[in-house]
């Protein structure tokens, strides 16, 4: 079922049938079936990114990086936005099948030892996101094997509040289990960008040699 507004939302609360039954699987937690209301207001009407409403008491609190299954249809979630007094949250989605995987951005927290605060960092969840990802052409990849370098990729991921706050001092994991991040690859940060008319984060790292 669609809305036009956020003024049709006051039949929301009280007709069940009035939205879809989402299933809302966040990167580590329980999945759970919340009602949604897909938005047609002019600007969320694209095929490729559309906006859902959802009750904040059936949600509490959406994470970004989050997936959900409408109609058949996969979602990833890549921001939110309070409305309604705080009653309703307006998720941001883009088709989950336009990504190849989800990645976990790691920021770095100093560590103060009392002497020194130069030594190794503990590493912190920032956030979590889905990303397409590029490994450079097969030309470059063979040079980099006879050179036994290891090639840079870029990820290309949605612009919000928490990708916009990366900086080269961050790190991913890709790919990652989300039940078990720290067995995933660590990526070192070598540049970061936006890209196109603020489309996407676009984050260039290199895989880390395993030790």
């Amino acid at each position: 079922m669609s809305v036009e507004s956020m003024d049709d939302l006051a039949g929301f609360f009280d007709i069940g049938e009035f939205a879809s039954l989402a299933v809302y699987a966040p990167p580590v937690g329980e999945a759970l079936s919340i009602p949604v209301v897909r938005s047609t207001k002019a600007g969320f009407e694209s095929a490729e990114i559309v906006a859902f409403h959802a009750r904040v008491s059936d949600i509490p609190f959406p994470q970004i990086g989050g997936k959900l299954s409408v109609d058949g249809l996969d979602w990833v979630i890549l921001d939110r936005i309070s409305k309604d007094s705080g009653l309703v949250w307006q998720l941001r989605a883009a088709r989950l099948d336009h990504y190849d995987g989800i990645v976990l951005i790691e920021r770095p927290e100093a560590v103060d030892d009392g002497y020194t605060s130069d030594g190794p960092p503990t590493w912190l969840e920032h956030s979590w996101t889905w990303a397409v990802v590029s490994f450079g052409r097969g030309d470059e990849r063979r040079e980099a094997a006879r050179e036994g370098t290891v090639l840079p990729a870029t990820f290309k991921m949605p612009i919000n509040a928490e990708t916009s706050e990366i900086t080269g001092a961050f790190r991913l994991r890709y790919p990652v289990n989300p039940l078990s991040p720290a067995s995933a690859p660590v990526w070192d940060i070598v540049s970061v960008a936006p890209f196109g008319l603020n489309e996407a984060m676009e984050i260039v790292a290199r895989k880390r040699e395993e030790a």
